[in-house]
């Protein structure tokens, strides 16, 4: 009995008990019947009839395997036993007589039975009712309670995902928790309450993993990198979107400066000269606490050291503040526009702005507010209000920066809150996921789907109960081109065209969204046109800040002014020219020589960028280009690749190392401390700070190990599409000519894996070291030479067998690493309990991602490897991914197709799978029948290496499901339909078609009497099904593709049923 089986015994045994108390203790009302018995003899029956119906839900019998469902089940017989007492009694209560007066069935009852009996049948109901109550108790609180285990796992697994149904599925089992102390205590709470609190946590136990399952699917792990990586807004930078400012004293001020500059007003020269600074530039006084530094001293950078600019400055601060004036103005319209179309409007909210104009940190800012979502939940009204966020990101992966990101992202984000849509929107994958342990796991959507999915939302003119509000940032960083981008742009304005549904989006100002999108001043922003004391304070704050600071204290102000007037509303160009001044502020450099630097500083961002690279000293130019080469190379992989992770800083710590061609071969495993790794990453901050010039950054990542805490990447994508120039590329080649960025990325992803800390987690199949091992696998041997790959594979091989060999090295470990490493993947993908059973196996990683070279060379040297070991094969492991080489590679060196595996059925009971054996072709055929993966080509090259063509698929009728739909009927034999190989390979006629029909035309290599008697050897003693039935054979003109699936592959020995595990590696 599983777990949740258990949960809905328990629930109907309560029912029963609550039903019978009512019958032995509740009185009833008896009237004449219209039929002509009497109305106890009517009420009687439907009596009889309930509990009848009430004894036969405790279900028939069924193995209990666990001291919880033993005990449910004993439970339930006594209540069948009692049940069969009150029936016997209930039918002689029933009397012929007509018009027979009965004042209360408790009063009928009474009379038939004794003072004894009804005690009796009265004590038993209370003692199976506190039976049931403790047995409840015990069930959700017992450590070792498989129903606890799973219940926590169900939750777990959503909680993660941070879902709606997380929360409702832990508020109702605190409830029901509730609910039971309060009956065993003072029985305040019911039977019937109680019993609808385990219906329902039964059918959200039932539900959840089927919607975790597909939001799974539609998650990736670089979902919120860019969000997580744009800068947060800078103090009260961008406040203006959601407040009102208040700008009376900049309207005093102007007119102290009015006055000043006639001569007009005395005071007014008194007023001005008694401001803080901070208050001239805009932001609040702030003291910034002096900081230990060498150059931290009471020198200051005095405006005396330059002739006097007084009247200058008053005319420049009369300017300044009537344009402050007249800007603010412009952004409190703004303000009034966005909160208006927030709260009551439709469409498209467009932002446009420069590069590095500050787009992405003004709708991360927005996106986190809770006065937009105050404004937006006016909008909803009674509606439910779903708010999602995107930011497409061109120097990100593949899914960042393309439709299909966005359509995951903003659906991930949506069915997590309204789980209730997820059957609606993926009504296809909903079914699939539902078909009980006949299902595959981890069922992805494929793309067509999510695209139709995100449709289907989106399409919906009027919802009944949502309403929803997308942010989008950077459609400008779509991977299309122009064509591609017209299209997105006129996607968003028709998908807003919903009453429902709205979308603020940005970008730079490209003739595709400009023109798309409705120019009109309530639905848009030109953001570089109002920031200019947004970025006033954003400087300000950089001087302020700076331990240097006081030595500019009488300047910087003058010098912020010029940066606001030169910006243009580009915050990138204000931060790199700030950044350049406080270098020189810390080189003590005078009044005149910050000056003169700004003054020379290039108002283009391209040329900004060669001025600072060009000073970078020609001793550190080499390690610079080569750090730039490195982190380059990384962002091309995540454009080819959907996730490809920016790489560890700490991979820099060992770009010298790299001098020596044996690192990190010869090296051993080792961990690193957290003082190793503290003071690394202490010295990369400032390294790649200094030989960058500001244009990389360190950016925090999600993880809890310190050492994979901090990665690299370009400080926006203007620097990115500046450095990926070809030409800019080929310049610093060629500066290190003997640095090669692909192949020494390896050497240092090596690194990385040999001195991570090992843990319990990280041996876990979500960490960043089994990351690093397939990232690594994954692209080698298509990008390295050959005696390079065999190297790195040699090294990891040697690095995995120390992490199993050697103690747990981090420092927060406390368990004992038992040598197990549990990075199997299985077909179909699963997190099946007994997937923990499982040990990783590298080589058979490394025939399922095709590297086929460096196996051959393994089985030259131990030939044994061909063979089966348990649940492994490496041919199998290969068969299953589309790498033919590598199956053609291992069949020449001596592989059988026809070799039997061991594999896992999937049984009701999780807790003890049965293990039995299946051959690796009729593995890989019940695969490829089941999957999107059609891998014809393997097909053909196993038919002709001897695999058994005498196989055949059964198929079932496809059965209906809803939401809340039950496990399904198993199929009869007479519902089953045979089709065999070749009408199998006809229906899809792939392009070897011909050649796979040859092949199974011919006389198969192994059909004579000595192979059968062989087959009929290897098959004695396995858990497999002889097939002695004779079904329906497929009629292709009578029966419909889309009314079948595929029940079992059948051979002329043995049946493989669908819902198996294999595991691949």
């Amino acid at each position: 009995m599983d777990p949740l089986s258990a949960i809905g015994l328990a629930s109907n045994i309560l029912s029963f008990i609550d039903f019978s108390c009512g019958v032995v203790k509740h009185t009833y009302e008896v009237y004449n019947s219209a039929t002509g018995a009497t109305s106890a003899n009517a009420h009687i029956k439907t009596v009889i009839d309930d509990l009848a119906k009430a004894t036969e839900a405790l279900g028939p019998e069924v193995e209990a395997t666990t001291k919880h469902s033993k005990a449910l089940h004993e439970l339930a017989q006594k209540c069948s036993g009692l049940s069969e007492d009150l029936l016997r009694i209930l039918k002689k209560l029933q009397v012929t007589r007509k018009n027979s007066k009965w004042q209360s069935l408790r009063k009928t009852l009474r009379a038939a039975w004794s003072e004894k009996e009804v005690a009796s049948i009265e004590k038993r109901l209370d003692s199976y009712r506190s039976e049931i109550i403790m047995r409840l108790q015990l069930m959700l609180h017992d450590e070792n309670s498989s129903t606890k285990s799973q219940l926590d796992s169900i939750g777990e697994a959503s909680s993660k995902l941070k879902t709606q149904s997380a929360d409702k599925f832990s508020n109702l089992r605190d409830k029901l928790d509730d609910a039971l102390q309060t009956l065993g205590a003072d029985k305040t709470a019911t039977l019937k309450e109680i019993r609808q609190d385990l219906c329902n946590l039964q059918s959200m136990a039932s539900i959840m993993p089927r919607e975790t399952q597909i939001l799974r699917g539609l998650y990736f792990e670089s979902m919120y990198t860019r969000e997580d990586t744009v800068v947060t807004a800078e103090s009260t930078t961008f406040t203006w979107m959601v407040e009102a400012e208040d700008w009376h004293e900049s309207v005093e001020s102007a007119e102290d400066l009015d006055r000043l500059s006639s001569g007009s007003d005395a005071d007014a020269q008194e007023n001005l000269s008694m401001r803080s600074p901070s208050s001239i530039a805009g932001t609040e006084d702030s003291s910034t606490e002096e900081r230990d530094s060498p150059h931290n001293d009471s020198e200051t950078v005095s405006s005396d050291d330059a002739p006097s600019f007084q009247s200058e400055r008053i005319h420049a601060y009369t300017w300044k503040e009537r344009k402050e004036r007249e800007e603010m103005d412009k952004r409190n319209q703004i303000r009034s526009f966005f909160a208006d179309w927030l709260q009551f409007g439709r469409g498209v909210f467009y932002i446009s702005g420069k590069a590095g104009s500050g787009k992405s940190t003004l709708m991360k800012f927005l996106s986190r507010q809770d006065r937009v979502k105050e404004n937006l939940q006016r909008w909803a009204g009674g509606k439910k209000l779903v708010f999602a966020q995107f930011f497409f990101w061109s120097s990100g992966n593949k899914l960042q920066m393309s439709v299909e990101g966005l359509y995951r992202s903003l659906l991930f984000e949506v069915l997590k809150q309204c789980p209730e849509l997820i059957a609606e929107v993926f009504p296809d994958v909903w079914k699939r996921s539902g078909r009980g342990q006949n299902a595959f796991e981890g069922l992805v959507p494929r793309f067509p789907e999510i695209e139709a999915a995100f449709n289907a939302l989106i399409a919906t003119q009027s919802f009944p109960s949502h309403r929803f509000c997308f942010f989008i940032d950077g459609l400008d960083e779509y991977e299309g081109d122009s064509v591609q981008h017209w299209e997105l742009a006129g996607k968003i304005q028709q998908w807003a065209k919903s009453n429902d549904i709205k979308f603020c989006v940005s970008s730079r100002p490209h003739t595709e969204f400009m023109k798309t999108f409705p120019d009109e001043a309530n639905l848009r922003i030109r953001l570089h046109e109002v920031t200019s004391n947004d970025i006033r304070r954003f400087a300000s704050s950089m001087f302020e800040k700076d331990v240097n600071f006081r030595r500019v204290s009488d300047l910087y102000l003058e010098l912020v002014d010029d940066i606001v007037r030169d910006a243009n509303g580009v915050f990138l160009w204000a931060r790199l020219v700030v950044r350049s001044l406080l270098e020189g502020v810390g080189r003590h450099y005078s009044a005149a020589a910050l000056r003169e630097r700004l003054a020379t500083v290039p108002k283009d961002l391209g040329q900004l960028f060669d001025q600072l690279l060009g000073a970078i000293h020609p001793a550190d130019r080499k390690l610079s280009d080569k750090i730039f080469l490195l982190v380059s190379y990384s962002e091309g992989l995540s454009k080819v690749f959907s996730i490809w992770p920016s790489p560890n800083v700490l991979m820099f710590s060992w770009l010298e190392d790299l001098e020596d061609p044996t690192f990190p071969f010869t090296l051993p495993v080792r961990g690193y401390s957290d003082a190793e790794i503290v003071e690394r990453h202490e010295a990369m901050r400032c390294r790649i700070d200094g030989l960058s010039r500001g244009l990389l950054e360190m950016v925090p990542t999600r993880e809890s190990d310190l050492y994979f805490k901090y990665r690299v990447q370009f400080f926006h994508r203007s620097v990115q599409d500046y450095l990926g120039d070809h030409s800019r590329q080929s310049d610093m080649q060629n500066r290190v000519p003997n640095f090669n960025p692909v192949e020494d990325y390896f050497r240092l992803q090596l690194a990385e894996f040999k001195f991570a800390r090992t843990s319990s987690k990280q041996l876990t199949i979500v960490s960043p070291l089994y990351d690093n091992l397939v990232q690594t696998i994954v692209l080698l041997h298509k990008a390295a030479s050959r005696r390079l790959k065999f190297d790195i594979l040699e090294g990891y091989g040697k690095a995995l067998e120390s992490h199993r060999r050697l103690p747990f090295s981090h420092p927060q470990e406390i368990g004992v690493n038992t040598g197990k490493i549990h990075w199997c993947q299985t077909i179909p993908y699963s997190t099946y309990a007994m997937d923990k059973a499982l040990d990783f196996s590298y080589l058979h990683c490394l025939s399922f991602y095709g590297h086929h070279e460096y196996l051959h060379a393994k089985v030259q040297e131990t030939n044994a490897l061909l063979r089966s070991s348990g649940c492994l094969n490496l041919l199998l492991s290969a068969s299953v991914r589309r790498e033919s080489e590598t199956v053609r590679v291992l069949l020449e060196d001596g592989a059988n197709p026809n070799e039997d595996i061991d594999i896992y059925e999937r049984s009701a009971d999780a807790d003890d799978p049965g293990r039995c054996r299946a051959s690796i072709w009729m593995v890989f055929l019940a695969d490829l029948a089941t999957t999107t993966i059609r891998r014809f080509a393997i097909l053909e090259i196993l038919l002709k290496y001897g695999a058994d063509r005498d196989v055949f698929f059964l198929l079932s009728p496809r059965q209906k499901h809803g939401r809340n739909s039950e496990a399904l009927e198993t199929p009869s034999n007479s519902e089953l339909v045979s089709l065999s190989l070749q009408q199998w390979v006809d229906a899809f006629g792939p392009p070897n078609h011909q050649a796979i029909k040859t092949l199974l035309l011919e006389e198969s290599p192994g059909s004579g009497w000595w192979s059968q008697l062989r087959r009929a050897v290897s098959s004695f003693g396995h858990k497999s099904m002889p097939v002695v039935q004779k079904y329906k054979v497929w009629q292709p003109d009578d029966m419909r593709w889309e009314d079948y699936e595929v029940h079992s592959v059948c051979s002329k020995t043995a049946q493989l049923h669908i819902g198996f595990l294999a595991q691949m590696y």
